[in-house]
């Protein structure tokens, strides 16, 4: 804080600058301050697209889950179908076998048979007849031959038909299995095309969400730059005041003439000090008697009553020794003059720092208000060596 007030102070006592050039430096804070604004309204209008396509990119990931879902479903069923049909094929192969096997006995037979038939002719089947001993055994053994040869003519045709069959079924069975597994490659193939593609959605949800989060970024950073433009502007605007208010509450050029007049040490400007404020003295040196109780008190200085917040200024040179507060005084600054100590009291703001070296008719503070302990007004003491004397005997004379 004191800091800040020496700051004030340096920033007082320096030469000011032209009103042009605090009006250009607001005129650019609230520029720059307005280009922040469009730059948050653009980031958020990107933000709000990004999230916009984020959403949308979470649509489309949802679909493509989806469908990847029914492309695993198809291709589950394709491996069954495909199962099925092995299973198929593979029972047809042993019925086809067996009907070989079968087919394979016939024609040995028929082979056996034939060779017989080469070697001896029908002798067996007519020995077998002739060795009948009746007319109708002989007409049964007859009808029991061709019945057996037809017998085994049908089946031997029967496995021909089968088997035909069965490879027909068979090649068929593969053309489906073929089919199927054609099928299954397709599906296959879609499933991993739209794995790569859900990949590719991922990260391009991931780019949106990392996009959206730079953009969060960027209008925070904005947002605090725009909070330290408006703060600037306030800044700006508070000094304006400030400086108009102490143009207007300036020392008139007699105040000024009377503090370049002062030479020599502080004893030696003694009834030639300029006065600390402009104002009347409503409670001079000495003694003071209570106007309700009558009980007498001493006031060690003067009270000076003026504007509230008026300009109080160092009488003359001298160092600030010390910066206090009392209930009936307020804040107080002290000033060193040799062996001397000025004592500036009832302050509503205090400009000066502790160890700073002020000159004649620099801004100690400013006068109380209605809030300070005394009102409005400054109280003024002179001490030497700790004794305190009447401050009127020092002050130029009006």
């Amino acid at each position: 804080m004191r800091r800040a007030v020496a700051v004030f102070v340096c920033l007082f006592t320096a030469l000011p600058a032209p009103r042009a050039a605090a009006q250009s430096e607001r005129s650019e804070t609230k520029k720059r301050l307005e280009a922040v604004r469009q730059q948050i309204r653009a980031s958020e209008q990107r933000l709000s697209e990004t999230a916009e396509a984020e959403r949308a990119s979470k649509q489309q990931l949802q679909n493509l889950n989806r469908r990847i879902a029914e492309r695993s479903e198809l291709v589950s069923l394709y491996q069954k179908r495909l199962e099925a049909i092995r299973q198929d094929e593979d029972s047809l192969r042993r019925s086809l076998r067996q009907q070989q096997q079968q087919l394979g006995e016939l024609k040995r037979e028929y082979k056996r048979r034939a060779t017989h038939a080469y070697k001896y002719g029908r002798l067996h089947d007519l020995a077998l007849i002739l060795a009948a001993r009746s007319i109708n055994e002989m007409l049964v053994r007859v009808h029991y031959l061709r019945r057996f040869a037809q017998q085994r003519k049908e089946k031997l045709d029967n496995l021909r038909a089968a088997s035909r069959q069965m490879k027909t079924q068979r090649r068929a069975m593969r053309r489906k299995r073929d089919s199927v597994r054609t099928l299954l490659r397709e599906a296959d193939r879609e499933r991993q095309r739209l794995s790569r593609l859900r990949q590719s959605r991922r990260a391009m949800v991931n780019e949106l969400r990392q996009k959206q989060k730079s953009i969060e970024q960027n209008i925070s950073q904005k947002r605090a730059s725009k909070k330290q433009l408006q703060a600037r502007l306030e800044r700006l605007a508070e000094r304006a005041r400030r400086t108009a208010s102490e143009e207007a509450s300036a020392p008139s050029p007699e105040r000024r003439a009377a503090f370049e007049r002062l030479t020599g040490s502080f004893e030696q400007n003694k009834g030639q000090l300029p006065w600390p404020a402009e104002g009347v003295v409503t409670e001079p040196y000495g003694m003071q008697t209570d106007p309700v109780h009558g009980t007498k008190t001493p006031n060690p200085g003067i009270m000076i009553a003026t504007d509230p917040q008026k300009q109080v200024q160092a009488v003359f040179e001298g160092k600030v020794t010390k910066i206090d507060a009392m209930p009936s005084l307020g804040t107080l600054v002290f000033l060193r003059h040799g062996k001397y100590l000025s004592l500036y009291g009832n302050l509503s703001m205090v400009y000066a720092g502790k160890g700073q070296t002020v000159e004649a008719g620099d801004p100690i503070g400013r006068a109380g208000t209605d809030g300070e302990p005394r009102g409005a007004g400054v109280f003024f003491a002179l001490f030497q060596n700790g004794t305190a004397f009447d401050p009127a005997d020092w002050l130029r004379s009006r």
